[in-house]
């Protein structure tokens, strides 16, 4: 299981390319765990957005839920 989190990762950066390198922050959901990846971007106008992606993984290391905010 010391492998998770660098699945993890992969898959999520494999999904949106954007959010490559940047790093989780992993918090405790019951027998789950909570990983948050979380980037500001440019947007049309000069304005910025948060791009957020939560991913809820098993305690296998197997990913059930990826969420990710517009």
């Amino acid at each position: 299981m010391s492998d998770a989190p660098a699945a993890v990762c992969q898959q999520v950066y494999a999904r949106f390319a954007a959010l490559k390198g940047v790093r989780p922050s992993v918090k405790a959901a019951g027998s789950n765990q909570v990983y948050t990846f979380q980037k500001r971007m440019p947007a049309a106008g000069g304005l910025s957005i948060n791009q957020v992606v939560r991913v809820t993984v098993g305690p296998d290391g197997r990913v059930l839920k990826m969420v990710a905010s517009r």
